[in-house]
């Protein structure tokens, strides 16, 4: 199967997948609406019963375990479709921004020269900073819509449809500010990696032309140098120190004495 095969494949599985999911979803809210109207109907003629008792909650999720096996019979699918089936491509395959910066990045890492890595850096940097001011945003949007859903107060059961209207707008506003942020987040992270990757690019290119020995290195040849000297003088010394210069010495006379025979 070829590559436009593949693409057509895909975007039907997601149509799919996403209609399915959002149809289970409202069946869901839907039964699950339909219990509590139900229930507190129920209340009013017998104050003893249970709104969500095992029976009722039973009844209404059966209706679920068919739509429900077959989305799970869906997300199996998706997955054989991607990763089982073989595609055929006639096109090169594409790296995605991210995978570029991946590989990029390693090929900096003996790079110890911080003048070469002050951009880099700097915009990791920003990076990190943006992250954590988005989560710790989105955690206190979290915040307030968790202390409105366990105030009692905010429900006391006079008019569902009213209680359900407010939960709504106490909570919606929150949801959809944690995904604007996110949604920007991710945004400018591709952007920033791509800008980083020419960041690099140009450093690869500079250390091609002027090669950079690395600080790591070069401090492992300057020990290596120490341990040999060290260990040069030190035989030197036990040389000294066990009469090893006279035999030296010796066997030096007895070489020049040789060669113009005096022996």
């Amino acid at each position: 199967m070829d590559a436009n095969k593949k693409a057509l494949f895909d975007n039907i599985y997601k149509i799919i997948f996403t209609v399915f999911t959002i149809l289970l979803g409202g069946a869901f809210a839907l039964f699950s609406y339909t219990i509590l109207v139900k229930g507190k109907e129920a209340i009013e003629t017998d104050p003893n019963y249970i709104i969500y008792n095992i029976d009722i909650v039973k009844t209404y999720l059966n209706y679920l375990v068919i739509p429900f096996v077959l989305w799970v019979l869906i997300i199996i699918g998706g997955f054989i479709l991607k990763y089982v089936v073989k595609f055929e491509s006639k096109q090169k395959n594409k790296i995605n921004p991210v995978d570029t910066y991946n590989i990029l990045s390693k090929k900096i890492k003996n790079i110890d020269d911080l003048s070469l890595l002050k951009d880099i850096n700097k915009e990791r940097k920003i990076r990190s900073i943006i992250f954590i001011a988005v989560s710790f945003v989105a955690l206190l949007m979290m915040i307030m819509p968790a202390r409105y859903l366990f105030n009692k107060n905010n429900f006391p059961g006079i008019d569902t449809n009213d209680e359900v209207t407010k939960m709504v707008l106490n909570i919606l506003p929150y949801i959809i500010v944690s995904f604007v942020l996110f949604g920007g987040y991710i945004f400018y992270y591709i952007k920033s990696i791509k800008k980083e990757i020419s960041l690099i690019k140009d450093i690869l290119k500079q250390v091609k032309l002027n090669p950079v020995v690395s600080k790591n290195n070069q401090l492992g040849i300057n020990i290596t140098r120490c341990v040999v000297f060290a260990t040069s003088i030190t035989f030197i010394i036990l040389g000294v120190i066990n009469g090893g210069y006279n035999d030296i010495l010796v066997k030096a006379i007895n070489i020049c004495t040789e060669c113009i025979g005096l022996a």
